[in-house]
């Protein structure tokens, strides 16, 4: 695990791939810490990904080209999880086709669990332990990292990293972090941290 921090409201966790020796290498293209990615860049994202989010009614999965100067794009795949709850997949664009992506990897899933009603928080963890990643291939994350997922305090954006240079990928975490706050602030969960600092049974 590299964080567990509250991050405006809610807990972020981030969890390289397993079994990666000497800590996470920076992306190409880019030498500089996500820090650099200041605020007035970050609050445009979130406020497109809550438009989006609103505007989206049905069950198919909301894809959002994110774009940071300075950084390779990403493309959020959201897919809601009994209305409460979101796993989302990022993929880092390699090809565009005109406006839209035409190809891109896998660089990390993330869950967004708000605590507002426990099955659909487990829906979600499940969702990912189980799942694929956008290339085929299941998570390589043990277990255990789920197990404590179960029991972290709601609400909760846990970040799964599945390519080496993720953890580091300015872009990846300040995109994880801006539509973790558009989720929870569309579904009321989004302020006073204290009122959330919940654990599961």
């Amino acid at each position: 695990m590299i964080s567990n921090e509250p991050r405006g409201g809610f807990v972020a966790r981030m969890f390289p791939p397993p079994g990666r020796g000497g800590g996470p290498s920076a992306p190409s293209g880019s030498g500089r810490d996500w820090s650099a990615i200041p605020p007035a860049s970050r609050r445009p994202c979130m406020l497109m990904l809550r438009r989006e989010l609103l505007a989206n009614d049905d069950d198919d999965p909301l894809d959002v080209l994110l774009k940071f100067t300075g950084n390779p794009d990403l493309v959020a795949s959201i897919q809601r999880v009994q209305a409460t709850a979101a796993f989302v997949q990022w993929i880092r664009v390699s090809a565009m086709d005109g406006e839209k992506p035409s190809a891109g990897t896998t660089e990390a899933v993330s869950l967004l669990l708000t605590g507002i009603d426990n099955d659909a928080d487990e829906a979600a963890i499940e969702t990912a332990r189980g799942g694929q990643d956008a290339d085929g291939c299941g998570l390589p994350h043990p277990d255990v990292v789920f197990d404590e997922l179960r029991t972290e305090v709601r609400p909760c954006l846990a970040t799964l990293c599945i390519a080496p240079q993720s953890p580091a990928n300015p872009a990846l975490k300040a995109a994880c972090e801006a539509l973790a706050q558009a989720f929870f602030e569309v579904l009321g969960v989004e302020g006073d941290k204290s009122e959330f600092e919940r654990r599961r049974p």
